[in-house]
């Protein structure tokens, strides 16, 4: 799965970045103070006998509304990708 938090500034009073972030048929929009995002899945497999090599290309796009908005400095945010196996 991925999961995604909008980019956070470093300074007082927190201002955020929103984007989108894509990956294979997955994609996820941050949006402010909602600093949590449901995780989409990227890559499902039924079994391990199926498994074969998989790669997917990560996009990212800056919304533009917020990035003009944000005040200047440093921002962080977070685009996590968890591995699952049962």
């Amino acid at each position: 799965t991925m999961k995604a938090t909008p980019m956070t500034s470093a300074a007082t009073p927190t201002t955020y970045i929103d984007y989108t972030v894509g990956c294979g048929t997955g994609t996820i929009t941050t949006n402010g103070a909602s600093t949590s995002t449901t995780p989409v899945t990227i890559i499902d497999v039924t079994s391990l006998t199926e498994l074969t090599g998989a790669s997917e290309a990560i996009t990212l796009s800056v919304d533009s509304i917020t990035f003009e908005a944000a005040v200047s400095g440093s921002y962080t945010g977070t685009v996590t990708f968890n591995y699952t196996a049962t």
